[in-house]
């Protein structure tokens, strides 16, 4: 009879750890990339939203008649401001990420009681990796997403 010397060994090797360590990397390198990925679409989504919300404010505030002057949206590459007349309500910078095709500032006014628009334009916001919502602009005063 050949006696054998069998050692019980519970751990685990190290090739094995190093293979379960690079399985885990590589998950989790994934699901950063995801989910900062979805970061970046919710930061354009938003600010697709927030400059919506500030073109319908100016002009429900037209159609109110509310002041003696019009009411209207400065929009630039990097930021949009409400104004009253000459006068600045407030200004919302975008995240340094996102901008607009406005090389030159568009003032978007609104004409008192009528709503209708100054302009007629599409507003393009963008991410640097192509990625782009738009806002239509008419002369109604009709403000829509495509």
């Amino acid at each position: 009879m050949i006696k054998r010397n069998k050692k019980f060994n519970p751990g685990f090797s190290l090739i094995e750890l190093m293979v379960v360590i690079g399985i885990v990397g590589i998950l989790a390198a994934a699901s950063f990339m995801s989910v900062n990925k979805r970061r970046s679409g919710i930061a354009l989504e938003d600010a697709q939203a927030n400059l919506l919300i500030a073109l319908e404010k100016a002009r429900s505030n037209s159609v109110a008649g509310i002041g003696t002057l019009p009411h209207g949206v400065r929009i630039e590459s990097n930021k949009f401001t409400i104004f009253e007349g000459a006068t600045d309500i407030s200004s919302v910078t975008f995240p340094p990420s996102i901008s607009t095709d406005q090389a030159l500032p568009l003032n978007i006014i609104f004409n008192r009681i009528s709503g209708t628009s100054t302009a007629s334009t599409t507003i393009t916001i963008s991410r640097p990796d192509g990625s782009q919502k738009k806002i239509n602009i008419f002369k109604d005063g009709r403000i829509t997403t495509p």
